[in-house]
């Protein structure tokens, strides 16, 4: 009977990009950027093929829990809109506030 022997391809558990980005919630994306900056680690298998073992998914994700990426220009749109509008909102329900009071304390 041949021997068996363990091949390390198969005795760690590994996931695609797309699994990985499933599994911390994020797109496809940030776990091939995360991948390019080094920051998490990969595996290629083949050309186009990385695989990314369960430790380093939960390392990423201890080193990277609650970190944002850099807002979209939506984003940054939106805030810019929200901040502008509360500012302009702020000072009109003062001055509402001391018409209807007759401008006294």
């Amino acid at each position: 009977m041949p021997k068996k022997h363990l091949d390390p391809l198969y005795t760690v558990a590994r996931y695609t990009t797309a699994q990985a980005a499933e599994m911390l919630g994020v797109e496809r994306i940030a776990i091939q950027t995360a991948i390019r900056r080094g920051t998490l680690e990969s595996e290629l298998v083949s050309t186009r093929v990385r695989l990314i073992s369960q430790a380093a998914i939960d390392a990423y994700r201890e080193n990277h829990r609650g970190q944002v990426g850099h807002p979209t220009r939506k984003k940054q749109r939106m805030m810019k809109t929200m901040k502008a509008a509360a500012a302009e909102t702020t000072p009109a329900l003062e001055t509402r506030g001391e018409a209807q009071d007759g401008g006294q304390p």
